[in-house]
């Protein structure tokens, strides 16, 4: 039996533009990330209540912010893609499970997402 640990955002609200819409248009929909990480388990089970005995997420969700607020996106994926090069760039991530979702709040509760799962070989190639 293997032993699979991970940290879990889910619904983490995105400041981010995407899509192409009419000249000056506001973006209308709202952006959230539902973001697994996959990591050791020595980062999880721990003997001691100590940080340096974990894994600090918060640098992590400070980069993917960056990421969503640098610019326009056309497309979800390019967005995603961007966030998986981010994660990968963490020797402690092992795996990425990831749903960008958007929803307009005019259209009641309406979520239209892309899930995108990476990992093991296929995430030690993006390193």
């Amino acid at each position: 039996m293997s032993l699979v640990t991970t940290i879990e955002f889910e619904g983490l609200p995105l400041k981010t533009h995407i899509g192409t819409f009419g000249s000056g248009a506001p973006d209308p929909y709202e952006h959230s990330l539902d973001l697994m990480i996959v990591v050791d388990s020595s980062l999880v089970l721990i003997d001691e209540d100590d940080m340096d005995r974990v894994f600090d997420y918060e640098p992590l969700l400070a980069q993917i912010d960056e990421i969503a607020q640098e610019r326009q996106y056309e497309t979800q994926e390019m967005l995603m893609t961007r966030i998986l090069a981010c994660c990968s760039g963490y020797g402690a991530i092992q795996g990425v499970e990831m749903c960008l979702k958007k929803t307009q709040p005019q259209s009641g509760e309406l979520t239209i997402g892309v899930r995108l799962l990476v990992s093991g070989e296929q995430f030690e190639a993006l390193r």
